[in-house]
């Protein structure tokens, strides 16, 4: 999926951020050959551990309003987070929620 200027670059920011723990997933990963006529509008970050879900939310947080992005929570809950990150006239959906850390085999 072709990232958006502002999905790029809160990307790149928040990348350090990232563990095997922490990762993107959802539409921008399944999507993301630069030809899809399809766009995300948000970005997924999932975790193993519903504890690392509000902490990589701070970080991230704290990561993009240094950066000098508007940053406003629209729901928090142990196991999943939402915010609303915006700059300019540009803004995107983040989504930090728990996932399985057991992976089985098909």
């Amino acid at each position: 999926m072709p990232l958006s200027e502002i999905q790029g670059n809160v990307l790149t920011l928040i990348a350090t951020n990232r563990s095997p723990d922490s990762y993107v997933a959802g539409a921008t990963v399944l999507h993301r050959q630069d030809d899809t006529p399809r766009f995300s509008l948000d970005l997924d970050l999932f975790h193993d551990a519903e504890d690392s879900v509000g902490q990589c939310a701070e970080t991230d947080a704290t990561t993009l309003r240094t950066a000098g992005y508007d940053f406003s929570w629209l729901l928090r809950t142990p196991s999943f987070h939402r915010a609303l990150v915006a700059t300019d006239d540009r803004q995107l959906k983040i989504e930090w929620a728990q996932d399985s850390a057991f992976r089985g085999a098909a």
